[in-house]
């Protein structure tokens, strides 16, 4: 997947209506990939009229902002093991992130789908980032890293 690749997939949702959120834990490794890809498109003005949270560990504390931008799609983004090489990236459907360890917080991803969704007809969708190293202390690994530049860059 590159972001030619995103941009297609998302190309029938108006911009305005859509948010995605990065989570994950910058002081584990690989674990603050959806953090650092989130800055990526903020920093290129790539979807210029959407809105990037940078939710960290935390989504459950922007459940009130992710609600009043009033999306049609909220696109989380996260370090997943799913079976990948590290850094590589995809769709993951709902039913496997249990078993894929999305996100590294404390409430479960899918009682934040539910939260929302009961509030408000959204579409929920994750895409995966395959870390490799994810231990306490170390930083973003240079092939996750790598991958993420590559994504955005070509």
């Amino acid at each position: 997947m590159n972001f030619s690749d995103l941009e297609r997939s998302l190309n029938n949702i108006p911009e305005q209506q859509l948010v995605f959120v990065g989570l994950g834990n910058l002081h584990r490794g690989d674990d603050g990939a959806g953090i650092r890809w989130l800055e990526h498109p903020v920093l290129c003005n790539a979807f210029p009229e959407s809105h990037f949270i940078f939710a960290g560990t935390t989504p459950e504390n922007h459940l009130t902002e992710i609600l009043e931008y009033k999306p049609a799609v909220v696109v989380f983004v996260d370090a997943a093991r799913w079976g990948g090489f590290p850094g590589e990236m995809t769709w993951l459907p709902r039913q496997l992130l249990d078993d894929s360890r999305f996100s590294t917080h404390a409430y479960s991803i899918g009682l934040i789908e539910t939260y929302l969704q009961n509030h408000r007809s959204i579409e929920i969708r994750y895409l995966g980032i395959q870390p490799g190293n994810t231990h306490p202390g170390a930083s973003l690994s240079p092939v996750v890293q790598n991958a993420i530049d590559q994504f955005f860059n070509g």
